[in-house]
């Protein structure tokens, strides 16, 4: 598979299993083998999304080295540490402003509106984001296919050199 194929599918499975979530949730609520699957969905993709980063990450450090002439992996890679820990941080304000916006109440049950609305904040806001990302990547991700395939023809010429 190409990393456009395996980004896709960690995009999209994640969305088929929160949204399968959702619906299942609706009509079939004590269907347990179904809520797993749905998990499973959701945690193969999210897994898949992890290693697809990993992989394109290698590729940004590769592509730095030859435009810039030094290999910067450990910036890069403690950069991404940054950012990983910084949107997890930011994803943990955002469901607290989503649960504020819901209206939810601590230790009282929820109304419908409510439950919907949390909902909408487990599932479909997830699911849009994934499907973003995968939008976002085949409009900026550049390098693959040939291009990628010069870079590196370009390390293994400056390698020989020294």
């Amino acid at each position: 598979m190409s990393k456009k194929q395996v980004f896709a599918v960690a995009s999209f499975t994640p969305a088929v299993g929160l949204i399968a979530l959702i619906v299942f949730g609706l009509i079939l609520p004590t269907n347990i083998p179904l809520i797993i699957v749905c998990g499973l969905f959701f945690k193969f993709g999210s897994g898949l999304t992890l290693g697809a980063t990993t992989v394109m990450l290698a590729d940004v450090i590769d592509y730095g080295e030859v435009k810039l002439g030094t290999r910067n992996e450990s910036i890069v890679a403690s950069f991404q540490t940054l950012l990983v820990k910084t949107a997890s941080a930011v994803a943990g304000w955002l469901i607290g402003v989503g649960l504020t916006i819901v209206g939810y109440v601590q230790n009282v049950p929820q109304t419908e509106t409510t439950i919907w609305g949390m909902r909408i904040l487990m599932g479909v806001i997830p699911s849009i984001v994934t499907v973003l990302a995968f939008v976002i990547y085949v409009k900026s991700y550049k390098l693959e296919g040939s291009y990628l395939e010069e870079i590196t023809r370009q390390l293994a010429a400056n390698k020989k050199k020294t």
